[in-house]
């Protein structure tokens, strides 16, 4: 007996715990940046294990060489800072990916890049992009992006012919990202397709992680919603790319201060509403239907609420017009879009944005 517990606490004496790697994150994000850079896939293949997906590893170049990927930088928390823009883009997108890894003995090498939980995610993670230039735009996405570029073409032209007291001022190409499916939507965006059920799009600073190379400040892109927008016409498809459009030309005003999201929203269904006679119609009549209308302007959570969504609409978009005949109105809508300290009162409408019968 007193043998075996003899033996036995030799064979627990001998056995040893494998070595394992650390990860070198710095230097396979630099071996990356260095493959793209050089054309080189072989070296961009060699960066991740024989267990990782040869279609995925595959995937991720064809992606990553359609756009320009500057830099990549390791987080504190492991993950990946990266930083991209597209053909003609101003401006660096920022997101934060997470490298996942495959370690022996021997070393570690990439098993994938996936997002970073909790954070939106780069267009280019997911599926097979296709990129395509247009006047003024650059779609990219793994959608039909060909149903898009006519209406997009059409929207950055009426945006930027448009003189509103030099608030408008769209850039040079504008980026707008078109998912395929509700799925690559939801990871781009980093939240479920159900936040967004009654937005066929968005615009957003581009900037969801980290800080750009050289002190570049994020774009502001457009993210169309592949669910709302499916079914929708040319025309349709059109008038939603003004509305937006005209968020991302007034994005160097910033986001409007709390109670004036009917600022922003309201300059953006004016210049919609400026481009379709019929859509002025609808919403004039909304108006009407609704009186006897409040000469206060609709709150900021409104615009999220369908049973008073439209009518927050429309009140916004025949005050801001209101406000754009006026002479100053630039400065009058460039104090109240960032002052939260000016009270509606100093709009001096006087009366709500329509008359009533």
């Amino acid at each position: 007996m007193a043998t075996v517990l003899v033996g036995a606490a030799i064979l627990v004496g001998c056995s040893s715990t494998p070595v394992v790697a650390t990860p070198d994150t710095n230097a396979t994000a630099s071996g990356i940046i260095d493959a793209l850079n050089t054309d080189d896939q072989t070296s961009f293949t060699h960066l991740f294990a024989r267990s990782a997906s040869p279609e995925r590893v595959q995937g991720l170049w064809a992606n990553l060489i359609a756009i320009r990927l500057l830099s990549i930088t390791a987080q504190p928390d492991g993950s990946w800072q990266t930083a991209w823009q597209l053909p003609g883009e101003q401006g660096i997108a920022t997101h934060l990916v997470e490298p996942r890894w495959l370690c022996d003995a021997g070393g570690c090498l990439l098993e994938d890049i996936g997002p970073r939980s909790g954070s939106p995610a780069p267009i280019w993670l997911g599926e097979a992009i296709g990129v395509r230039q247009t006047a003024g735009v650059t779609l990219v996405g793994a959608g039909d992006l060909t149903q898009w570029a006519d209406p997009a073409e059409r929207a950055a032209e009426f945006v930027g012919d448009q003189q509103v007291a030099g608030l408008i001022r769209p850039a040079d190409t504008q980026v707008i990202e078109v998912p395929a499916d509700s799925r690559d939507f939801e990871q781009v965006m980093g939240a479920s397709i159900f936040d967004f059920a009654d937005t066929g799009a968005l615009t957003w600073i581009a900037d969801s992680g980290g800080t750009a190379p050289q002190g570049e400040t994020a774009p502001a892109r457009i993210v169309v919603n592949p669910v709302v927008t499916e079914q929708a016409n040319a025309d349709s498809r059109y008038l939603l790319l003004v509305h937006e459009q005209t968020h991302a030309a007034t994005s160097w005003l910033g986001h409007p201060a709390s109670g004036r999201l009917w600022l922003s929203e309201g300059l953006a269904e004016w210049m919609m509403l400026q481009a379709s006679p019929e859509a002025q119609q609808r919403s004039d009549q909304a108006l009407t239907d609704a009186c006897p209308l409040t000469p206060v302007p609709p709150a900021d959570a409104d615009f999220s609420d369908p049973a008073k969504a439209d009518l927050a609409y429309a009140w916004s978009a025949a005050a801001v017009g209101r406000l754009i005949d006026r002479p100053a109105a630039a400065s009058v809508i460039g104090t109240l879009w960032s002052s939260p300290d000016t009270p509606d009162a100093d709009l001096e409408l006087g009366s709500p944005p329509v008359g009533c019968p």
